[in-house]
């Protein structure tokens, strides 16, 4: 606990005598989608009246160390995932402190007060947000999103897309490439997602071996090339937006906050939204609206950006089916350990009330995903 106290007092240098003035209540959060990081809630009651404006509280706090879940999952693999845990606590940094002025349209992000690396001045990684459960929370990975939460995530990451665009020339490219993907980290995510073949069989035996060109170690880039060639412009990628990354206004059921930028890099424009249709809709309801869905998304980007839009919906949706399976690597992925969270007894899911269908509603999911990668081949 000594290393989340330094992290709050680092948060609020104005307060001096710290420990003396206020008063601080850890909580750790035991929560099962915090797949990488340890996590902590914080309250902090200031003593008198007089320091009481120069705090924030609650505290939402995320510490560089492995969480509980991913011992519990991947007990095996602790030391490479810890070198991979540093790797996306240092973009999250990265990003946290070059946009920490910077209003996104239409893509709100907790305020943020303090986000440093591992080895600074001897601090423990780690940052310190705002805390908004008090108002706000995600949605369950099954369902996943309604019709309106989608269109509302996609006018979101239209604005966020026209902020980027239009800050491109500003934007320090080089410190945001998509080193994560190297070859051992593709490695690992086909050797994982292979493992479904063992668990489900008869399932998926023979599924993942069918799909291994998805895991091609030279998929960053790949993927960078193919937009290249097709003229397609280049954003920041949050890479990880699932339903546990995007927070909703309990009171209006307006978007309150997009989080976790760990795998936040430079990349398609359609990232983003192939990985939100095929982790947040069933397979009947993505198929059915996804041209709908791009269509929405292009059209909230287009008002915004007018005339300088440079590409077609027809560029869009071949972009969005060249990079359908690079995305659906992690995809999958994803679902393998969400599968596993599911069945593991020892993890507290609020959803494991449904557990047995839920879980294989997500195997559907990723089924499903197996299928449209095969049928883009053809």
């Amino acid at each position: 606990m000594e290393n989340v106290r330094n992290l709050i007092e680092a948060s609020f240098p104005d307060v001096k005598n710290f420990k003396k003035e206020i008063d601080v209540k850890i909580e750790c959060l035991e929560n099962a989608r915090s797949f990488w990081s340890e996590c902590y809630r914080v309250t902090l009651t200031p003593k008198n009246a007089e320091i009481m404006y120069k705090v924030v509280s609650p505290l939402f706090i995320k510490v560089s160390r492995i969480s509980d879940t991913n011992s519990c999952l991947d007990a095996d693999n602790e030391e490479e995932n810890t070198k991979i845990l540093l790797k996306l606590s240092e973009r999250e940094t990265q990003f946290l402190n070059d946009f920490r002025n910077f209003d996104f349209k239409n893509f709100p992000i907790p305020r943020n007060f303090l986000a440093i690396d591992i080895d600074l001045d001897k601090t423990p990684g780690g940052l310190v947000s705002e805390d908004l459960s008090g108002f706000a929370k995600s949605v369950q990975y099954i369902p996943g999103f309604t019709d309106s939460q989608m269109l509302q995530i996609l006018r979101a990451l239209a604005g966020f897309h026209f902020s980027v665009l239009s800050k491109s020339n500003e934007i320090l490219w080089e410190n945001y490439e998509n080193s994560l993907y190297d070859a051992d980290y593709i490695n690992m995510l086909y050797n994982d997602t292979l493992d479904l073949e063992n668990i489900v069989p008869d399932q998926f035996a023979g599924k993942i071996q069918s799909i291994k060109h998805i895991f091609n170690t030279d998929s960053v880039r790949i993927a960078q090339e193919s937009d290249k060639l097709q003229n397609m412009p280049e954003v920041l990628s949050h890479n990880d937006l699932n339903s546990s990354n995007i927070l909703w206004n309990t009171e209006n059921g307006k978007i309150a906050g997009f989080i976790d930028f760990q795998h936040l890099a430079r990349g398609s424009i359609v990232f983003d939204i192939i990985r939100l249709l095929t982790l947040g809709l069933s397979v009947e309801k993505r198929r059915e609206n996804t041209i709908r869905y791009l269509q929405f998304y292009y059209d909230s980007l287009a008002e915004l950006l007018g005339d300088e839009l440079n590409f077609t919906f027809e560029q869009l949706l071949l972009s969005f089916h060249t990079h359908f399976g690079f995305v659906s690597a992690t995809t999958l992925f994803g679902c393998y350990y969400y599968y596993k969270m599911y069945n593991e007894d020892s993890i507290n899911l609020a959803e494991k009330q449904n557990s047995s269908s839920d879980a294989q509603e997500i195997l559907n999911r990723a089924l499903g995903i197996i299928e449209d990668i095969e049928k883009l081949r053809k």
